[in-house]
């Protein structure tokens, strides 16, 4: 999700990207030591990573937020393919240990390539830009 994120924010010249992410649900994707990684891949194109709601303790907060600003809360979201609900076999502490391994090891090792790439073959140039 964020590698196709980053490349869409290079390839539009958008320098930020937000997401809905909330500590408070206990996904490990949305714990602080993973978010933090986020955080530092999108830097690395100059990108900074807004997180509006993280401290927002419930869905019902949210809601309200979003109405106050005029917007209907409806969502057809769908969940990203790497969250790892936190199931009753598995603490906290070791499904955050686990996707931080899969970060580290697995996927950013080959997520600034993949960016890279994802930018020279989608970009429609409409001047010199290297990233």
């Amino acid at each position: 999700m964020y590698i196709k994120a980053i490349t869409e924010c290079l390839q539009r010249n958008i320098p930020y990207l937000a997401e809905g992410a909330r500590e408070s649900q206990g996904y490990p994707e949305q714990q602080p030591s993973i978010v933090e990684r986020y955080k530092k891949l999108c830097k690395e194109f100059s990108i900074e990573l807004l997180l509006p709601v993280w401290t927002v303790k419930s869905k019902g907060e949210v809601k309200e937020e979003l109405i106050m600003a005029g917007i209907i809360p409806k969502t057809t979201e769908p969940f990203c393919v790497f969250a790892m609900p936190l199931y009753d076999y598995q603490t906290k502490r070791e499904s955050i240990k686990e996707m931080e391994r899969m970060l580290d090891e697995l996927i950013f090792p080959e997520a600034k390539d993949i960016i890279n790439e994802l930018y020279r073959t989608n970009y429609k140039p409409t001047g010199d830009k290297e990233i």
